[in-house]
């Protein structure tokens, strides 16, 4: 059991709200180089017990690490809130460091990702910290100028950085259109299908098949989520975000599966096109299994688990 007795504010008033089971104290890093990236990332400290590879996102961490103690290590529920409130707080952003330090401060633990190499806030950036600083600030410049434009390069910049190259062209922000919206889920599918030529041949290495479930109940949960359908190779919670699981499973191939590079480059595709699909729709799990060539309709409403 892991008991703190001091933490930040009032975030921590009992023993209760810090008895991760089996699990140690949530923690994350921040830095340049995790898992041979260039830019600034996170990850877990402890990847025994919290087991992800690196994301740019701090959420993709935070939402892991939140759902693995429940999950996982028999955690208490006062813990499993005080760790969803604190992914909350901390939110959803990038190349800051001292989003980590905000998290690891709710479990009273002190750090300084805050002026860390790469991290935007860092007092003595370095090249890498210019760079995202640049990259950050031309994102936010083009987003004010045309939000879908820098929508569509953020996920072709995203996809370019695990060296493949896709193109994903997003809806328009505005949109409320529901036929706007099913033609671009369709669309989405449709390409990811069209990408999935003689995937029946790729390698995922130890693991199993890629496909993604949109399911009610999960988890206890009121509203559909997504997870894994083989959860012997991608052993990991469900999400309301289908980007959690993708991101889960690429980082999976690439390690612990040993996957072959046309089966980890399919799987970087398939996420782009299950985010344009609508991230949190069923049409994302159909977008992500037709790049696999796996049929599926969740489009037309979540299955029961």
């Amino acid at each position: 059991m892991v008991h703190l007795s001091t933490a930040v504010g009032t975030l921590v008033n009992s023993t209760d709200a810090t008895d991760f089971g089996s699990c140690t104290t949530p923690e994350i890093k921040g830095a340049v180089g995790l898992d041979n990236r260039v830019e600034f990332a996170f990850e877990p400290v402890d990847l025994t017990w919290y087991p992800h590879t690196s994301a740019q996102g701090i959420q993709i961490i935070t939402q892991f690490i939140c759902d693995t103690p429940v999950n996982t290590c028999g955690a208490s529920t006062a813990a499993h809130d005080l760790c969803t409130g604190t992914e909350a707080a901390v939110g959803s952003g990038k190349n800051d460091g001292g989003l980590a330090d905000k998290f690891n401060a709710a479990f009273g633990i002190t750090t300084d990702f805050a002026n860390a190499e790469g991290s935007s806030t860092a007092t003595d950036s370095s090249a890498a910290a210019d760079l995202a600083s640049t990259t950050t600030s031309a994102a936010a410049s083009a987003t004010t100028t045309s939000a879908a434009s820098a929508t569509s390069a953020a996920a072709t910049a995203a996809v370019n950085a695990n060296g493949v190259t896709v193109t994903v062209t997003a809806p328009c922000p505005g949109a409320t259109s529901s036929a706007t919206s099913a033609s671009s889920a369709a669309a989405s599918t449709a390409s990811a299908a069209s990408a999935a030529t003689s995937t029946s041949n790729l390698d995922f290495g130890s693991c199993g098949s890629p496909k993604i479930l949109f399911e009610n109940g999960l988890d206890g949960r009121n509203t559909p989520a997504f997870v894994a359908s083989d959860q012997t190779s991608f052993n990991h919670g469900s999400t309301l975000g289908i980007d959690v699981i993708t991101s889960f499973i690429v980082g999976q191939l690439q390690t612990s599966c040993k996957a072959l590079a046309e089966a980890i480059s399919t799987a970087q595709s398939a996420a782009s096109a299950a985010n344009a699909a609508g991230a949190t729709t069923g049409a994302a799990a159909d977008a992500w299994n037709a790049a696999f060539g796996i049929t599926t309709t969740f489009a037309n409403g979540a299955t029961d688990a």
